[in-house]
């Protein structure tokens, strides 16, 4: 990276980075962008080869149906309060 752009990241980031790092940081930036690149070409060479999976609703049909009563759900707790399951104190 040009020393300009460098300056400008961090006016963007709000860094203060001292005038003999700015070189280090700039050749980091760069090796990172290369890295980038390289994976970009293996992301669309993977893209190119592959088929799109088929397409598919895998849900079940929503049919509405009977639910239990409460008082039959609430009976089958360990405990119950006027209609409702008592659990015990988490906290």
């Amino acid at each position: 990276m040009r020393e300009d752009e460098i300056r400008t990241l961090c006016e963007l980031a709000r860094l203060e980075l001292p005038t003999e790092r700015r070189a280090r940081v700039g050749a980091g930036i760069d090796q990172m962008l290369e890295y980038f690149q390289i994976l970009e070409s293996f992301q669309s060479e993977a893209n190119e080869t592959s088929e799109p999976p088929p397409v598919a609703n895998r849900l079940r049909e929503d049919v509405p149906t009977r639910s239990f009563p409460g008082v039959e759900l609430v009976g089958q707790a360990p405990a119950e309060k006027r209609d409702f399951f008592l659990v015990p104190n988490v906290l």
